[in-house]
């Protein structure tokens, strides 16, 4: 393996000239495995793209293209190299640290937040375009393909009859909410070094703001997802709030058919298919 890590190594150009490099394994990714690696002195963060990201949705000249943008709001770590098309990612390493999902319930840290989800919205437009509907349509026929096993008792034809209802009425309000998501907004996504940082930007892409929303909120009770929204917006109209809960079943079932694609990758630290079957059964309770 470390044959593979010297050989991306090699290519990026700001350490050609290197004397001395070391390369540590970097424990909790998900989707890439992550290694730091240290170059005279200086930490870095490689993220070595995987070939499962295809299957996921994700695509790199999107995610290379939101990057840019991000930068330019000082929001991500400084990128010091995007290599394409395989998606191998080099950053700054920014000593912080990441939020509790208690210490992100507190107030100070949703207004924070709320403001940081504002700014990324506020970016210019670019090219490439997210949508966890036909995200979950593909991730669905290819766990078929699979012949990846689905939870037992799933409702899988009244989820997605319920997934098409919101996504029609969606449809209706999109043109004032298209904006660049970042689309994993979830507490472990965040960084705090004195200044709100969002990592892993590989689903970002023009979409549904309120998907970015409702996934920020995940965790929230209702009283604070109504303090995010008036934090985001202002205030927080009853429509707002009940727009927020249809992207969450949307969320929900997105990340649910992600961890369905996950089953049978090897990882010491997550059961997919528990993970999948928590999900679907947490989203049941819009069936009734």
């Amino acid at each position: 393996m470390h044959d593979h890590i010297n050989a991306i190594i090699a290519q990026i150009p700001i350490w050609q000239d290197a004397q001395v490099i070391s390369i540590e394994l970097q424990q909790g990714g998900l989707t890439n495995t992550n290694y730091f690696v240290t170059v005279d002195g200086e930490r870095f963060v490689l993220r070595v793209g995987d070939d499962n990201a295809i299957f996921l949705g994700i695509d790199r000249h999107t995610e290379h293209a939101a990057l840019l943008a991000a930068s330019s709001i000082g929001i991500i770590p400084e990128v010091i190299a995007f290599m394409l098309p395989e998606g191998h990612l080099v950053t700054r390493f920014i000593e912080g640290r990441e939020w509790s999902i208690e210490e992100f319930k507190q107030p100070d840290v949703i207004w924070r937040v709320a403001t940081a989800m504002r700014r990324v919205h506020e970016l210019p437009s670019i090219p490439g375009t997210f949508s966890p509907y036909r995200d979950v349509e593909r991730r669905l026929a290819l766990s078929k393909t699979r012949e990846v096993p689905l939870p037992e008792q799933l409702q899988l034809n009244r989820f997605l009859d319920k997934m098409y209802e919101i996504e029609t009425s969606r449809a209706a309000t999109m043109p004032g909410d298209w904006v660049l998501c970042h689309n994993d907004p979830f507490p472990n996504n965040f960084l705090d070094d004195g200044r709100v940082r969002l990592l892993d930007w590989e689903f970002a892409g023009m979409g549904d703001r309120f998907y970015d929303l409702a996934s920020v909120c995940h965790f929230f009770s209702p009283e604070q997802k109504a303090y995010f929204l008036e934090c985001y917006f202002g205030k927080a109209t009853s429509e707002a709030i009940t727009t927020l809960e249809q992207m969450w079943f949307v969320v929900a079932f997105w990340n649910a058919t992600w961890a369905l694609l996950q089953i049978g990758t090897p990882h010491i630290e997550h059961d997919y298919a528990a993970m999948a079957h928590h999900i679907f059964t947490g989203m049941e309770k819009w069936l009734s």
